[in-house]
């Protein structure tokens, strides 16, 4: 079986990852010059739930508690290859109320947190000067750098051909036609394209949601985990290699080199050193109208499947898992079930 897959991001590698060891001929399409440069190269890394609040779709919440368990596969499957940054997410709300409300609510829905106090976090992050009252500590989140992930699972991925530079831009059943007006041809096609996927298949539900990437420097090195508060989402490297995760302001990129100084100030006040940061970067991440993944057979279109979903990182290895059982046409995950109606293709 050959079955070509649109997209190199993390998702697209994904897909091609699990097809490829199920003995399947894949070759991935990539418009890019270089595969995991487009959002995946925006993406943060945080690899668990701690940003997730009350308040949040419930079963949303543990559709992607299963995919971020998910990644132990991976780990074990690469070994040292597999990029962390640092392991465990501290992360504190405006009050201390707030942040007991966001620890109570994890345990409810059984993901691991404890409440450290100030004396713990001191100890567990001796970088951190403005250590807040209370802070919910989630031990099994990891930082990771979603481009370097993206790349060792493509190299771990027996016989899966890449092509870089190639744009596609009409479907046909069974083939993906390139700008240059080459085809290339397979038993079945997915796109796993994110945004661009709407240019293929106009009407999907999916729409931009910008990601807004920041890296500089600190003076003073950090452990590499996640510290999320109110004025920073942010991870600070052994060597000062600092990450953050930010929102695109309202005024758009006019407002971003505002964000990036304020960044640089509320970083510096939260570590008590100096932080220098770079122009920010903005990605397109790809968001479905109801947040659910777009994931299976697209109706109506024989040999043509989709996997479309946001946050991309955090879900891939599931996504790409289930992706390659629905083209395999073999037995669905019986975990799976209790999603797949919200799981579905909208047209």
């Amino acid at each position: 079986m050959r079955v070509v897959v649109v997209g190199a991001g993390i998702v697209g590698v994904s897909v091609a990852w699990h097809l490829a060891r199920a003995g399947v001929e894949v070759e991935l399409l990539e418009a890019a010059a270089a595969p995991a440069t487009g959002v995946t190269a925006r993406a943060f890394g945080w690899i668990g739930l701690g940003a997730q609040a009350p308040g949040d779709d419930l079963e949303l919440f543990a559709l992607r508690l299963r995919a971020v368990a998910e990644h132990a596969r991976w780990r074990r499957a690469l070994g040292d290859r597999y990029p962390v940054s640092g392991q465990g997410a501290l992360v504190w709300r405006g009050s201390a109320a707030e942040t007991r409300a966001l620890i109570d609510w994890h345990r409810a829905r059984g993901n691991q947190v404890e409440a450290l106090d100030r004396a713990a976090v001191a100890a567990l992050e001796p970088g951190l000067r403005e250590v807040p009252e209370l802070v919910a500590w989630f031990p099994q989140d990891v930082a990771s750098e979603p481009p370097a992930l993206a790349r060792a699972v493509l190299a771990d991925a027996p016989g899966v051909v890449l092509r870089c530079a190639a744009r596609v831009v009409a479907l046909e059943e069974g083939v993906a036609v390139l700008a240059d007006g080459a085809r290339v041809e397979g038993d079945a096609v997915v796109l796993a394209n994110g945004v661009a996927a709407e240019a293929l298949l106009p009407g999907l539900d999916v729409s931009v949601s910008p990601a807004v990437l920041i890296e500089g420097r600190a003076e003073v090195g950090g452990s590499g985990r996640i510290l999320c508060g109110p004025d920073f989402e942010a991870r600070v490297g052994a060597e000062g290699r600092a990450v953050l995760a930010e929102w695109l302001p309202p005024e758009g990129e006019a407002a971003l080199p505002a964000l990036a100084r304020a960044a640089e100030e509320a970083l510096g006040r939260g570590l008590g050193t100096r932080v220098v940061l770079q122009p920010p970067q903005v990605g397109a991440r790809p968001v479905t109208g109801d947040g659910w993944p777009m994931l299976g057979p697209v109706p109506g279109r024989p040999g043509l499947f989709l996997a479309v979903a946001h946050p991309g990182v955090i879900l891939a290895p599931f996504l790409g898992r289930l992706a390659a059982e629905a083209v395999l046409g073999g037995a669905s995950d019986p975990e799976m079930e209790k999603f797949r109606p919200r799981c579905r293709i909208i047209l």
